[in-house]
């Protein structure tokens, strides 16, 4: 028996343990399965292999290999730790020994991996032995180094951050530009949603400089398992690509844990999980906990060290020194450490070696997270164990009682899009400062769009193409990880804390609002919206705030509609939303202790949603009374937003909804569900082209729960603006029922 068997075996005789574990998943061991490439790889790439004791390559790594030889550009989609990394490498580096002038360009979502990543390329390039001096080049690379960098090396490891404010300054890279033969895109799956459709926008301003340049690089992207992942590349990159997804890499044996902490409600869920750590730490299973928040990771690693001093347990997270940070890693990769509480900063491509136990608190937001976490154990074949701790909230509790979504994987698609007008405007002033836009280079749209840019004395039409007046650098207003509309500073004692969009103020910053920065907990004092600034204070706190809010929607045009049963309609089209906060709530655990009036000016926006459109009779065809229908619909609604992040990669936040027992634009019972940014991001559109997928999630997550009349693992939410009500689970299980028969029994 392995000592992670015999952890697993102890875990039920503990005195604390409650019947948490749900479900036991056993992932099975895998047989690798090997090929040979057609023709052999070079000789220095050879003598490479067998300096890492590499003496086949996987089928995946093959299959990558012969896509690309073919001149194709490539995403490639197998399980963490199955050699994704020498995938790619192999063809970049034949092509730098076929070519001497041969340049590449890795991308990566953070800042922390490159430096890893970096380590792998200087290995291979001393053991191939070639000349290519990889270099990391972002916000941290030294000054004076930069220059050396952008002379001599040939492979260039990046993040779009620093894309985005390199382009205007690319004659400065025309040696690396015109040999440019290859963009590597490591964690695609990150690239969804306002960031992802901003990348997207960044990769086309990238490749029409590199067309400027004599240059068509080709492109391999990597990726978790998703359900689209040739579309997310198509979409990210504008290029078509070939899907290399069947992994020939070995597994070992492993369990995976489904936890409820429900199950003992006496105990907290960080309580629970401290718990965990400490039980297969102690057991001498390596263990990396994931949990949501730094302030966490530190509460965490703290309270299993109180109780367990002879544990070796450690925190991680962003905001450590450098050195801390490495220090770290490399003690968790030579075994010295016996566990680490980490945020997600641990998720991506750090190598911290090979562990045996994995904790997942909490979902992390897409499957893909979690598969990426839980693949961090078992890089040496041997058993392991992970466990997935869901919170209380619908979407964990979902898949605690469905595990097989979970196992299913690619069941989640990445939403990038490439038609929001406030995105692609900040883009349009970012190329034309980067090089004079011409007019066979713009889509349907983009002259009356740069017109109306000339109006506002951003352009100016010249022989050469449209290029940039304004006074200040466009990539400094166009933010990534946003969509451009009204910032507000958060300033504490005359510091810069963060800057947030509006609504997102509104929504946390608003006068008397508890805000949480890098885990402490801040008071706001007085929000300017017209300054653009929110003035906190300092403050530890036990209490947090709610806001009050109503919102009213406007239908604008009904772009597609589609009939679900006789009089039952589903629709997806253009909004125009207005939200009202009034007010805020203080609140300790489930207690209201206050509520404070609020006076702002209404937030609204155009954007894009779906709907359900009842027949008027509905509620006689199901046999609901009129509260029972009201609160019904109320339910549906809170339930489809709950689990849309399982089908279109989005966060919580990213979406809105309404109910209307009668609404003004159709004049019947309708429930909305939107995109919670100005003129949409592609989640309505996603989710209306899966919408029998999410209708089925939905009515399984309601029709399941084991309570009586609703609770937060089904119809109630903590958002809600109207504190709930009406709601009646009875009446959403018949709605969401009658979403898959049409209205039929």
């Amino acid at each position: 028996m392995s000592e992670a068997q015999r952890a697993l075996e102890r875990l039920e005789h503990a005195d604390w343990y409650r019947g948490q574990v749900v479900h036991i998943a056993t992932l099975g061991s895998r047989s690798p399965e090997y090929a040979e490439p057609e023709p052999a790889l070079p000789g220095p790439l050879t003598r490479y292999l067998e300096s890492e004791r590499i003496d086949h390559l996987y089928s995946h790594q093959v299959g990558l290999l012969a896509a690309t030889r073919e001149k194709k550009n490539a995403i490639i989609t197998t399980a963490t730790s199955s050699g994704k990394t020498l995938a790619f490498n192999l063809p970049v580096f034949e092509t730098m020994l076929a070519d001497p002038a041969a340049t590449a360009l890795y991308l990566y979502p953070m800042k922390a991996v490159t430096q890893d990543q970096l380590k792998v390329l200087k290995t291979m390039e001393k053991a191939a032995g070639m000349t290519l001096r990889p270099a990391v080049y972002d916000g941290d690379t030294p000054t004076d180094r930069r220059p050396r960098i952008r002379k001599t090396s040939r492979i260039v490891l990046s993040n779009p951050y620093e894309l985005h404010q390199v382009l205007p300054w690319h004659h400065k890279w025309i040696r690396f530009l015109r040999g440019l033969r290859w963009v590597v895109i490591d964690e695609a799956h990150r690239y969804r949603g306002v960031f992802g459709s901003n990348v997207a926008q960044l990769i086309r301003r990238f490749r029409r400089i590199l067309r400027l340049h004599g240059s068509r690089p080709q492109f391999i992207l990597s990726s978790a398992s998703i359900a689209n992942p040739q579309e997310l590349a198509e979409r990210l990159t504008g290029s078509d690509f070939v899907h290399i997804g069947t992994d020939g890499s070995p597994r070992g044996q492993g369990w995976l844990l489904f936890w409820n902490p429900a199950c003992d409600p006496a105990t907290s869920i960080h309580i629970q999980t401290q718990r965990l750590v400490a039980h297969f730490a102690g057991a001498g299973l390596q263990t990396l906990c994931f949990v949501q928040s730094r302030r966490l990771a530190e509460l965490v690693s703290r309270w299993v060290k109180d109780e367990h001093p002879e544990l070796d347990i450690s925190s991680y997270r962003a905001g450590y020194l450098p050195t801390d940070r490495r220090s770290i890693e490399n003690a968790l990769a030579a075994g010295d450490l016996r566990g680490v509480v980490s945020t997600d900063a641990l998720e991506l491509g750090i190598d911290v070696g090979s562990l045996d136990c994995v904790i997942v608190s909490g979902y992390p937001g897409t499957l893909a997270s979690l598969w990426q976490q839980a693949g961090r154990a078992g890089r040496k074949l041997q058993d392991t164990v992970v466990v997935f701790i869901g919170f209380h909230d619908a979407l964990d509790q979902y898949l605690l009682r469905h595990p097989d979504r979970v196992l299913a994987r690619g069941f989640e698609s990445a939403v990038v899009s490439l038609g929001n007008p406030h995105i692609i405007r900040g883009h349009m002033l970012c190329a034309a400062s980067e090089s004079p836009i011409r007019e066979d280079e713009l889509k349907p749209g983009g002259t009356a769009l740069l017109e109306e840019l000339e109006k506002d004395l951003l352009v100016r039409k010249t022989p050469a193409g449209w290029i940039y007046t304004g006074r200040e650098r466009p990539q400094e207003k166009v933010q990534l990880d946003r969509i451009a509309e009204a910032n507000i500073d958060v300033i504490c004692d005359g510091e810069v804390l963060e800057s947030m969009e509006l609504t997102r103020a509104y929504r946390e910053a608003h006068d008397g609002a508890v805000l949480m920065h890098r885990g402490e907990t801040f008071i706001a004092r007085h929000l300017d919206v017209e300054a653009g600034r929110v003035e906190v204070e300092r403050k530890d706190v036990n209490y947090y705030t709610q806001v009050i809010r109503h919102e009213d929607l406007r239908l604008l045009e009904t772009t597609r509609e589609q009939e679900i049963g006789p009089g039952w309609s589903l629709g997806l089209g253009k909004l125009r939303a207005t939200k009202s906060y009034t007010g805020y709530k203080v609140r300790r655990y489930d207690q209201v202790l206050a509520t404070h009036p609020l006076s702002l000016p209404p937030v609204e926006f155009t954007t894009v949603g779906l709907w359900v459109s009842f027949a008027e009779d509905a509620a006689e065809r199901l046999g609901l009374g009129p509260d029972e229908f009201a609160g019904g619909l109320h339910g549906a609604e809170h339930a489809l937003i709950a689990l849309a992040p399982l089908v279109a990669m989005c966060d919580r936040m990213d979406i809105g909804g309404m109910t209307y027992s009668r609404f003004p634009g159709t004049g019947l019972p309708t429930v909305f569900v939107y995109d919670g940014y100005e003129n949409g991001i592609g989640i309505s559109e996603k989710l209306f082209a899966e919408f029998d997928r999410l209708a089925r999630v939905t009515h399984e997550l309601v029709s399941g729960c084991d309570c009586d009349d609703g609770c937060p693992a089904c119809v109630l939410s903590a958002r809600c603006g109207d504190n709930n009500q009406p709601m009646d689970k009875s009446g959403a299980t018949a709605l969401l029922k009658a979403l898959l028969t049409g209205g039929k029994d």
